[in-house]
């Protein structure tokens, strides 16, 4: 009698399950987003299958909700059994980590995704574009670098900008006018 109440309770659940995957999955084709994350949210809380956790990215993904997409796909990938869910998981977080500007672990998640199917074309090209523009951020932040490296060995080199810190903005506006006046005369 136990076993039979337990495998009632389990398939009720299941159903349940069932059921908000598939409320989910409609609110997300009516891209009614935020409630297909509610949807998917309950799911996972009650059966957190690797189906849901996708899902759930992909509906957090659609809000703009980019790190969180990540975490759920990366669930994904780790918890799957399917290569199919997992390959696209790990594209999808790569995607999700390209809009956050994490480059260097989109390029992760895409070279990912491509160990697991490696005739993935669109991972291919996102991969080639990640790298591009890790490259692209790398370059700016060196620039960036270098700009705050002369701005600081302009500050040390020119003493005259130290003497006129002390100065009050008065004292140097009534040195102006003098030297003005004198001039006039």
């Amino acid at each position: 009698m136990f076993s039979a109440l337990a495998f009632t309770i389990n398939l009720s659940m299941a159903q349940s399950t069932a059921k908000m995957m598939e409320k989910g999955q409609q609110s997300y084709d009516n891209k009614a987003y935020d409630e297909a994350i509610s949807w998917y949210e309950k799911a996972a809380a009650k059966e957190a299958t690797p189906t849901a956790k996708y899902n759930l990215g992909n509906s957090q993904y659609q809000k703009g909700q980019f790190e969180e997409a990540a975490k759920n796909f990366d669930e994904a990938v780790q918890n799957s059994e399917d290569p199919k869910i997992k390959s696209r998981a790990a594209y999808n977080k790569g995607n999700a980590l390209y809009k956050s500007e994490k480059y260097q672990e989109s390029i992760e998640a895409y070279k990912e995704a491509l160990k697991l199917n490696s005739a993935d074309q669109e991972a291919r090209h996102n991969l080639m574009h990640a790298r591009k523009a890790r490259q692209e951020q790398q370059q700016k932040e060196q620039q960036q670098q270098d700009q705050q490296n002369q701005s600081e060995n302009k500050d040390k080199q020119d003493p005259s900008k130290d003497q006129n810190k002390d100065q009050k903005p008065e004292d140097q506006k009534t040195r102006g006018a003098k030297r003005y006046q004198k001039g006039k005369h």
